[in-house]
Formats: structure tokens, sequence, C-alpha cells
């Protein structure tokens, strides 16, 4: 008899890790989008632009990551781990006087390369303990998870965002927190 999914280990810990790889990354990129359009006054397709090498970062790396997990291991998905999280730390460096999307161009397209080479690895690795008739009802919940995990990490994000940006002001200022608490309750 092969055990359940929730007392499969290596399952549940992996689809803890794509919980938090998913929310803290798909908010990541949504409340880029909000800032640059937002405080830093790109247009939506100046914004488009400047997030568009994710995805040719995602496709780059995506292909060989399988192939270089094969051979590495868990290495590739924490060397992409490391990249993602480089990434925004990247734009943020960047992101000083942003007039156009080009400037952001290394930042966004390392955060991509770093999620193509955690993402296809990551799904083979948690389902690579999963008894033969299990695959399936597995696989269901990793993608249901994931696509949870995006729509929570996107309101929780957008949500800290728009509590600590004044959207109203420079740039630089819209850094700062601007949360007031009112003096008394209305009646």
């Amino acid at each position: 008899m092969t055990p359940c999914l929730p007392a499969n280990r290596g399952y549940t810990s992996g689809i803890l890790v794509a919980v938090a790889f998913f929310a803290s990354f798909t908010g990541l990129m949504t409340v880029l989008s909000l800032c640059l359009q937002g405080p830093l006054g790109l247009s939506p397709q100046g914004a488009g632009y400047a997030i568009a090498p994710r995805a040719l970062g995602i496709a780059a790396a995506a292909g060989p990551a399988g192939a270089l997990a094969r051979r590495r291991g868990r290495v590739v998905i924490q060397c992409g781990t490391v990249l993602t999280v480089l990434g925004p730390g990247l734009l943020a460096a960047c992101a000083g006087g942003v007039t156009d999307g080009w400037r952001l161009v290394p930042g966004t397209f390392a955060t991509g390369l770093g999620m193509g080479l955690v993402i296809p690895p990551l799904f083979d690795v948690i389902l690579a303990g999963v008894a033969e008739p299990e695959v399936g009802s597995a696989s269901g919940v990793l993608n249901a998870v994931q696509q949870l995990a995006n729509a929570v990490g996107v309101a929780l994000l957008v949500t800290v965002w728009s509590a600590f940006t004044d959207h109203g002001r420079t740039p630089a200022a819209a850094l700062t927190p601007s949360v007031r608490v009112p003096r008394r309750a209305r009646a």
C-alpha cells in the first residue's frame, strides 16, 4: 500500500518551496509593473518592454535546466534561486533615474534566467518521490498550488506596496512609508 500525498515528506516539502517561490516572484513582478507605471512614470508599453526580458530569460534557461539538473542535481535549483534573488537587487541598483525600461533589462533578464533554472527541475524533484499511481493527482495538486501561490503573492505584495507608497510623490519619495492611522474612530 502506498502512502497518501500529504504523508510524502519530499512532496510536501517541495510544495512548500514552490509556494514560497511562486508567491514571492509573481507578486514581485506585479509590484514592479505597478511601480514602473506609477512612481517611475513609464507608459504601460514601456513597463512591458522593461519586464519582457524576464520571459526571454525563462525561455533561454528552461530548456537546458532539465538536463543540467539530471547531471548536477539540486545544485541547479539552488543556483537558479540565487540568480532569481539577485535579479531584483540588480533591478534596484539600476532603477535610479529610470526614464525608459532599458536600464532594467539586466535585472529582469537575470531574474528570468534564475526562474528558468528553478521551475522545470523543481517540478521534477517534487514529483520524483511520488508513487506511480499518484503522479497524476500529485501533478494536479502542484499545478493548483502554483496558481494559488501566484494569486496570494500578488494580493499580499500589492497590498504591502500600496500601503507603503504614496502614488502622487516623486520616485525617491515614493519609497518612504506613508501609512497614517486616524486619530479617532469615525462615528
